[in-house]
């Protein structure tokens, strides 16, 4: 589920000509000779932006089983309680 969400994420990107780059130094300076700089935009790698999907997506989904697994144990306790 987790592949197929982030893949999905990867192609609405692709599809829409849309990129991921640095906040911080959005713009990258190119080592050139003479007097004008180049610049080109600092682009988060395509695998890095798998990665980091896959990463907050994996967390959510064991948050999630964690609050399931805590609110069924409560459920059992106060039923066993009230027996």
């Amino acid at each position: 589920m987790e592949k197929k969400i982030t893949e999905i994420v990867m192609q609405v990107l692709k599809r829409n000509n849309w990129g991921v780059y640095f906040r911080g130094q959005a713009l990258q300076e190119l080592p050139v000779s003479g007097e004008a700089s180049m610049y080109r935009v600092n682009s988060v790698r395509d695998e890095s932006i798998r990665d980091a999907i896959s990463e907050e997506l994996s967390s959510i989904v064991d948050n999630i089983n964690s609050e399931g697994e805590t609110e069924w144990h409560q459920k059992e306790n106060k039923s066993l309680n009230e027996t």
